[in-house]
């Protein structure tokens, strides 16, 4: 408990793998992490939230998130590239750590995924749908829920967790857009990045 009351404490992996299998037995929802990212705030991810916050363009904010990715997560990497038309982003586990995202990825991997689709939302107050969704573990049994977060249907067991925006809309501009706050988020940030 004292350790929650530390500025940027990390929660070992292995705990928050426990808490995952916690959430999906005491909530009785499968989809558990899917619900999650449904509901993201980018304000509740602190200084990473107050960096996309801050961003000029929806774009800029998805970049951003893969430069600090591992503020949320040390075993997770995120991958922006643009392939003419269409963006992609790009989830990954690091292997050669103790890492639950290697062992147990669906919730976590659906919570981003879920929620970078709604932060981009959020952010522009755009209706930004992604074009392709795919995860690397099995289909559940139902995945209805998929359909309807995403807005189309999703693929499963693939060789990449990843969302496909069209890098038109990604232009978007953040509402919220401060660059002078931006670049005191990002010192911040980077401190933070350098102190992992």
């Amino acid at each position: 408990v004292a350790a929650l009351a530390t500025p940027d404490q990390r929660v070992p992996g292995p705990i928050v793998e426990r808490l995952w299998d916690e959430a999906e037995r005491r909530t009785s929802d499968p989809a558990v992490g899917l619900h999650m990212g449904e509901t993201y705030h980018p304000g509740a991810l602190d200084i990473l939230g107050y960096v996309v916050l801050s961003c000029r363009s929806a774009g800029d904010a998805l970049d951003r998130l893969a430069r600090y990715a591992a503020i949320l997560n040390d075993g997770l990497r995120v991958r922006v590239t643009r392939e003419g038309e269409r963006t992609l982003c790009r989830f990954e586990a690091l292997e050669g750590l103790d890492n639950y995202l290697t062992r147990a990825p669906r919730h976590a991997i659906e919570a981003m995924s879920a929620g970078v689709t709604v932060t981009m939302r959020h952010l522009t107050g755009r209706a930004i749908e992604p074009q392709d969704v795919a995860f690397r573990h099995n289909a559940p049994r139902d995945h209805e829920e998929h359909r309807r977060v995403f807005g189309q249907d999703v693929r499963f067991g693939v060789a990449d967790n990843r969302i496909a925006f069209l890098t038109s809309d990604l232009d978007a501009t953040v509402r919220s857009s401060n660059p002078a706050l931006l670049e005191v988020f990002e010192r911040h940030a980077n401190a933070v990045i350098d102190a992992l």
